[in-house]
């Protein structure tokens, strides 16, 4: 979800792009044809002529029948996406409001139509230090529900104290050519809580060496004491970080699996900058085995979905 610092261009129409209707030429006269001579007996349709009607109506329900469904095809179109802007038209008038912009002040009445009806709060009760966009429904035309996530800090006699992320709906429309709202915020649950995923059970026990090559290859990315490539797979593009923002490595954590016949390490580094500021970071990496030496393959954001089985 990322924030907007300004409005969006409002988005035209699209035009019709199968054009006009064309109108049918009026039809030629045509001269009826003189009528076959008598016979005495009709003759009696080929073999070879009742085949070539067979295929020729086999043919003409093949292209009516792909006709009908290019048709069907044109006719569908998704759901209009807003336009630009939305988003963050509607974080900026959540932290606005929240913040304490008055009715009648330059603030708050950017978001309004030209007779405002909104009455904000008291000002500088509030501070929302970010807000983001969560999810935006189509309510029809150019009208949408907004739900947005805002941090927020509220003024006490101690000074500010978090009051956590609270969220918030706001309808925006589009108007005469720019964005408005069209109500009061209303402050609505979170999304529900997430249900941990299936992901690769790891045990605690790690052997020496195996935790000595993730050190080694952690302070060989992070800090640049060793040579990356002694410990990545051939032709991988896994790249130091330069410059080093480290001076040193320590792992707080460690943890293997082996999840499909794949080798992976799970750790939690304390990296230390040269201002020996520590940095808590982590890292799961894909590990392959060469001549009985371990490699690097990959660096995931986090454990594998479990897929098969798992063994610790």
């Amino acid at each position: 979800m990322t924030t907007h610092s300004d409005f969006g261009t409002p988005v035209t129409d699209i035009e019709d792009y199968f054009g006009a209707e064309t109108k049918p030429s009026p039809e030629a006269e045509i001269e009826p044809a003189p009528p076959p001579p008598p016979t005495r007996r009709a003759a009696r349709p080929t073999r070879g002529l009742i085949i070539a009607l067979a295929i020729g109506a086999l043919l003409a329900a093949g292209v009516g029948l792909w006709a009908s469904r290019a048709t069907q095809t044109a006719t569908i179109s998704p759901s209009p996406a807003p336009p630009p802007g939305v988003d963050g038209f509607a974080e900026l008038f959540i932290a606005t409001y929240l913040t304490g912009g008055g009715t009648n002040g330059p603030s708050v009445e950017t978001f309004m139509a030209p007779e405002p009806t909104l009455v904000a709060m008291s000002p500088l009760d509030r501070y929302v230090t970010r807000a983001a966009t969560l999810e935006i429904r189509t309510l029809g035309g150019d009208y949408w529900d907004v739900t947005v996530a805002a941090e927020v800090l509220e003024r006490t006699e101690n000074g500010y104290v978090s009051a956590g992320i609270e969220h918030y709906q706001v309808g925006v429309m589009k108007a005469n050519g720019r964005l408005i709202v069209t109500e009061i915020p209303a402050r609505v649950a979170g999304p529900p809580a997430p249900t941990t995923p299936s992901v690769m059970p790891l045990a605690d026990e790690v052997d020496a060496e195996l935790a000595e090559f993730t050190a080694e290859f952690l302070d060989a990315m992070l800090v640049g004491s060793h040579r990356l490539s002694r410990y990545t797979v051939a032709g991988s593009d896994i790249r130091a970080i330069e410059p080093f923002p480290y001076q040193t490595v320590a792992l707080s954590e460690l943890a293997t699996g082996v999840v499909d016949g794949r080798t992976y390490v799970s750790t939690v580094v304390n990296a230390t900058t040269p201002s020996g500021i520590i940095h808590v970071v982590a890292y799961t990496l894909e590990l392959s085995s060469n001549g009985g030496e371990w490699e690097v393959a990959d660096i995931l954001p986090g454990p594998p979905a479990q897929h098969g089985s798992a063994t610790p």
